[in-house]
């Protein structure tokens, strides 16, 4: 009799062991299908770009963009408060910018240093495990965008790359947006941020697109001038 309520008892036992451990894994399986709500944000950064002219008539700037570009500036129009600067490029260091405005002195170039914010973007929902990764992604990808430009034109400035692989490196990025949109697609929320994001990421798209494309906006500019032109559009319209 002592055996056999061993045995009942071994048997029990093995049997809450096993329920417990379906119990567990399936919860783990399950969270990332769950959703929870939360908020989703990316930072808030500066950037500090080097600008060549200023005017409060955007039409006098335009005039000078091709100038800058033939020199691998981006020409880029930026307005603040009500003033337009046309802007060469722009650095996530201060420093950085102080140096290469020190550098373009010597060749006759005259800048001034102007701090941007790039604003925080923020999208509150329920949302699965897996759907905040591509939110995330989609957030951060304006500044980490940027960032990977950034290094590419340097690359190519410093003869680091040549063109061609300047050209390839920009459509891996290209590419990486492109995976980014497909993947927010899958995630279906009714809201006006989440929209506002989608269009972010489709602009992004559109910008490397016209980017390794080549889509020139002068019969000056050249590529390392178009890779400035693009990541301060994709920081500042974004």
């Amino acid at each position: 009799m002592k055996r056999f309520f061993s045995t009942a008892l071994v048997l029990i036992g093995l049997l809450t062991c096993i329920s417990c451990g379906y119990l567990f894994s399936s919860v783990l399986i399950s969270s990332d299908v769950l959703q929870f709500s939360t908020t989703l944000s990316s930072e808030t950064k500066n950037i500090f770009a080097l600008s060549t002219a200023k005017n409060t008539s955007k039409t006098e700037l335009q005039s000078m963009c091709s100038d800058i570009q033939s020199k691998n500036g981006a020409g880029y129009i930026y307005k603040k408060e009500e003033t337009f600067y046309l802007l060469a490029s722009a650095y996530e260091n201060y420093n950085d910018a102080e140096k290469v405005k020190a550098n373009l002195s010597v060749q006759g170039i005259n800048c001034e240093v102007l701090k941007i914010e790039v604003s925080s973007t923020s999208i509150s929902g329920s949302f699965s495990n897996d759907e905040k990764k591509v939110v995330q992604n989609c957030l951060n990808s304006p500044f980490e965008t940027y960032q990977k430009l950034y290094d590419i034109a340097v690359s190519l400035d410093t003869s680091l790359y040549d063109l061609t692989k300047a050209k390839l490196e920009c459509n891996n990025i290209f590419s990486l947006l492109i995976a980014n949109m497909t993947n927010l697609e899958t995630v279906s929320k009714d809201d006006s941020s989440f929209d506002k994001l989608k269009k972010s990421i489709d602009s992004q798209c559109e910008i490397l697109s016209d980017l390794i494309s080549e889509n020139y906006h002068s019969n000056k500019q050249n590529f390392s001038s178009l890779i400035k032109f693009s990541y301060l559009k994709i920081l500042l319209e974004n």
